[in-house]
C-alpha cells in the first residue's frame, strides 16, 4: 500500500513501536528527526521494521529543528548510514556531503501558509539537482484548490514525484496522489499528525481499495460546504468494496463549485453527488440533465459521460419510496416543510406520482413561489399550518441535524399514524422524529432516504446494483 507513516521521534523505543503498529498498512516510514532527542539514528534505523525515509526540516524550513545546517546533516547521514533509503532535503540546501551513496534524496519545497508559488518552476528547480535515485516533493498549502495545484503536476516530469497539499480543506490530494502517480503518500498514527490535513493510516486503509490506490482506480467525490458531516464517503466506499471495484470516494469541501468542476475534468473523476450549497451549480454547469433535476432546477448527481457531465436528481424518488415502504397509499396527501432544493425535489416526485401536496415554510412567500413553481400544491406559513388531512409529513430542511438544532414543530401536536420522514439523518433520531415517537406518529429515518438516494446513484454511476442492509448497517454503526 502506498502508505509511508510520518512519525516525530521522541524516542527509540517509541519509534520502534509505531513502526510495528504499522507493519501491514504502512510500506515506508518517515522519521521526523527535528524534534528527536540526542540518540544512535543508525541504530535506530537498523532496528526498525520498514524502510525508512529520515527528515529534520529546520525552523526556517518550516521543522522543529534549532541546531545548525552541519547539526542536521549528521542527523540525516547517521539515519542513512543506519540504511535509511532517502533524506528529505529541502530545496536550497545542499545535499549532506557524507551522504553514502545508495541513499536516496528526497528534494522537497513546501509552500508557506499564504503562499501561492509558481510549482511548476519551483520542479524544475528541482529537476536540475537530481541525480539517479533521488525524489521530487512538492506540497502546496491552503485548500481543496491549492491540492489541485499540486496534481497538476503530475505528468509533467518523468522524475518519481510526491506532490499534494497541506491544510485541513486539502485533504483529498494526499489521498488522490498515489492515482496521479506517487510513489506514497504520507498518513499520521491517530492523534500524531506531522503535518496539517494528514490522514491517519487507518483512516485511509478504511478509504482506500483493498492493496490501495494505482492508476486504474476510478475516483468519486461528494461536494458541498459544510461537507466533514457527510456519511456518503461511508456507504460508497461500502458499496465499492462490496462490488469488487478499484475505486473510492471522499468529501471535498470548495468555495466555487464551477471552478472546482473546470479542475476535475480532464481527471480519473468518474461522477459526484452534490450537496447544500451546490445543487443549483451542478445543475448549471451540467452538459446535459435528466428531465427531473431539469425541472426541479437542481442536481445531487453529476455523471461523466461521452458528452460531458450529466446531471440527475435521486433526492425526490428515495424520499417518496421511503413513505410508500412505511405504508404511504397511492395518491396521500402529504404536507412538505422547508422551500430550498430539498423540498421542491419531493414535490416533483409527489406530483409525477399522484400525490396532492401542501407546502410550509417559515416565510410564506417562499412558500408560495415554490408551490407555483412546483404546480398544484398549495402553500402557506409555517405558524399558520393546520396538521390533520395528511398522510405524511417531509420535513426537507437543515432544522434538527448536527449543524442546526431545532424542531419546526416543536410544542405542535402529530396525528397519530402520520408517517413524518425527517430527511435530516444525523443524529438519527432528531427532534421531530422524538416528538413522532412520543405522540405516536410514525417515524422514516432520514438515513433510510440517504441510502435510497444512495443506492441509487450509485446505479447510475457505475452500473452496478448494490444490496441495501449493508449499507443500512453500516450508516446506524456509525451514526450510534
Amino acid at each position: 500500500m502506498s502508505l509511508a507513516l510520518s512519525l516525530h521521534v521522541a524516542g527509540a523505543e517509541q519509534a520502534v513501536a509505531a513502526a510495528r503498529q504499522a507493519l501491514g498498512l504502512a510500506r515506508w516510514l518517515e522519521l521526523r528527526l527535528d524534534r528527536a532527542p540526542a540518540l544512535d539514528f543508525a541504530a535506530l534505523v537498523r532496528a526498525l521494521p520498514l524502510p525508512v525515509i529520515a527528515a529534520c526540516p529546520r525552523r526556517e524550513e518550516g521543522g522543529d529543528f534549532a541546531g545548525s545546517l552541519a547539526e542536521r546533516d549528521a542527523r540525516l547521514c547517521a539515519a542513512a548510514q543506519g540504511g535509511a533509503r532517502f533524506v528529505d532535503v529541502p530545496l536550497g540546501a545542499p545535499r549532506p556531503a557524507a551522504l553514502p551513496a545508495a541513499t536516496g534524496v528526497i528534494h522537497s519545497f513546501h509552500e508557506r501558509p499564504g503562499e501561492r508559488s509558481d510549482l511548476r518552476a519551483q520542479l524544475h528547480r528541482i529537476e536540475a539537482r537530481l541525480e539517479p535515485g533521488d525524489v521530487a516533493k512538492l506540497v502546496a498549502h491552503g485548500g481543496h484548490e491549492d491540492g489541485m495545484r499540486a496534481l497538476d503536476l503530475y505528468g509533467t516530469t518523468r522524475a518519481p514525484l510526491v506532490a499534494f497539499a497541506q491544510g485541513p480543506g486539502a485533504r483529498a490530494s494526499r489521498a488522490w496522489a498515489p492515482v496521479f502517480g506517487a510513489p506514497w503518500t504520507y498518513a499520521s498514527l491517530p492523534g500524531a499528525a506531522t503535518a496539517p490535513g494528514q490522514w491517519t493510516l487507518q483512516e485511509l486503509f478504511a478509504l482506500w481499495p483493498p492493496g490501495g490506490p494505482d492508476a486504474a482506480t476510478s475516483l468519486y467525490a461528494v461536494v458541498g460546504r459544510p461537507i466533514a458531516h457527510s456519511r456518503s464517503p461511508l456507504l460508497w466506499n461500502t458499496a465499492f468494496r462490496l462490488c469488487g471495484l478499484n475505486a473510492f470516494h471522499l468529501a471535498v469541501e470548495v468555495e466555487s463549485f464551477d471552478r472546482f468542476l473546470r479542475q476535475h475534468r480532464a481527471r480519473p473523476f468518474q461522477g459526484f453527488s452534490i450537496t447544500a450549497p451546490f445543487k443549483g451549480d451542478a445543475l448549471r454547469a451540467a452538459d446535459a440533465a435528466d428531465a427531473a433535476a431539469a425541472e426541479i432546477g437542481a442536481a445531487n448527481t453529476l455523471q461523466r459521460t461521452a458528452g460531458g457531465w450529466k446531471a440527475w436528481n435521486t433526492d425526490g424518488p428515495a424520499a417518496l419510496d421511503a413513505l410508500a415502504a412505511a405504508g404511504l397509499a397511492a395518491r396521500a396527501r402529504i404536507l412538505v416543510l422547508g422551500a430550498g432544493g430539498a423540498a421542491r425535489a419531493v414535490l416533483h416526485e409527489a406530483r409525477r406520482r399522484g400525490h396532492p401536496a401542501h407546502v410550509a415554510a417559515r416565510r410564506a412567500d417562499a412558500a408560495l413561489d415554490l408551490a407555483a413553481q412546483a404546480g398544484g400544491a398549495s402553500a402557506g406559513a409555517l405558524d399558520q399550518l393546520r396538521l390533520d388531512g395528511f398522510a405524511a409529513l417531509v420535513q426537507a430542511t437543515p432544522v434538527g441535524g448536527d449543524a442546526l438544532p431545532g424542531n419546526l414543530l416543536a410544542g405542535r401536536l402529530l396525528p397519530p399514524g402520520l408517517l413524518v420522514l425527517d430527511m435530516v439523518y444525523s443524529p438519527a433520531r432528531t427532534p421531530l422524529l422524538a416528538q413522532a415517537l412520543e405522540q405516536g406518529a410514525r417515524p422514516v429515518f432520514g438515513y433510510d432516504m440517504l441510502v435510497r438516494q444512495m443506492r441509487a446513484q450509485f446505479h447510475l454511476l457505475t452500473g452496478r446494483e448494490v444490496p441495501a442492509e449493508p449499507l443500512l448497517a453500516a450508516v446506524r454503526a456509525d451514526l450510534a
